[in-house]
């Protein structure tokens, strides 16, 4: 991994604990700028990753889509990858 890959990792990853800190401390309405300012980052650095807050809520909505989906795929012996769902799963118990 280059360089350049790991500071975008960490910038993300930066973004993300904000969000996380700032949903935790309940705020109403989370801005770019208390984003920013959680995250130790500058608002151009902000808008070199992400067009706007959506855009970054829409990025971290698929990450966790993304992450959910490879916990539930299994590789069987020919490297085939299924998708897999525990049987005791039961969404809606009767």
């Amino acid at each position: 991994m280059t360089n350049k890959n790991l500071r975008v990792l960490k910038t993300k990853r930066k973004l993300l604990d904000a969000l996380i800190e700032l949903k935790q401390a309940e705020h109403k309405k989370i801005t770019i700028s208390k984003l920013i300012q959680h995250a130790h980052i500058t608002r151009g650095t902000f808008y070199l990753h992400y067009h706007d807050c959506n855009d970054f809520l829409h990025a971290i909505n698929l990450q966790i889509v993304d992450t959910l989906f490879d916990s539930c795929m299994i590789e069987d012996e020919n490297q085939q990858r299924y998708l897999f769902f525990r049987t005791s799963f039961n969404p809606h118990p009767k």
